[in-house]
């Protein structure tokens, strides 16, 4: 003999069994897929490695999305520090809610000089600084040349982000 005591539980003279049906027509359905648009996702592309990353100008604020499709997006930005620059200011804006994004910076040779890697919304690094530590010194001027922020998720996570380089004269 069995009955069905309320969805998905039936049981019998020997017990009860949960059966689960992740079917559409169940209620509540799961909600989409996290969507970003095109002019998101192909931002810069393809910067997805060191040597590709794409130059940008600091001041500007720009919007982008690392869009994992089964592997880790990376994505990678290059900009110059002229001389007799006192500060280095860079930050991504995110939700952390959607997935929690990484950055990181590097000299022109690939050694990574700093990385803000938090668990909350946005991340943000100031050079000179010290949380998080700057391997460019603690007293400016920051050395002018070439750096390289790398934007990544450990997680494989897909999220938008928005850019910003800043620097201080």
């Amino acid at each position: 003999m069995s009955r069905l005591l309320g969805v998905g539980l039936v049981c019998l003279a020997s017990g009860c069994s949960l059966i689960l049906d992740f079917s559409e027509s169940q209620i509540p359905i799961d909600a989409p897929p996290d969507v970003f648009t095109a002019a998101e996702c192909s931002f810069s592309e393809p910067n997805d490695t060191f040597a590709a990353a794409v130059a940008i100008n600091a001041g500007e604020t720009a919007m982008a999305a690392l869009c994992a499709d089964g592997f880790q997006d990376r994505d990678f930005y290059k900009f110059t520090v002229p001389a007799a620059t006192t500060t280095l200011t860079a930050g991504i804006t995110f939700t952390n809610l959607a997935g929690d994004l990484d950055m990181y910076l590097y000299d022109a040779a690939g050694v990574q000089l700093s990385f803000s890697a938090g668990s909350a919304d946005n991340e943000s690094l100031v050079c000179p600084g010290v949380t998080p530590a700057c391997g460019l010194g603690m007293t400016p001027p920051i050395p002018e040349g070439d750096y390289v922020l790398e934007v990544r998720s450990l997680a494989n996570v897909q999220n938008t982000y928005g850019l910003s380089v800043t620097l201080g004269i």
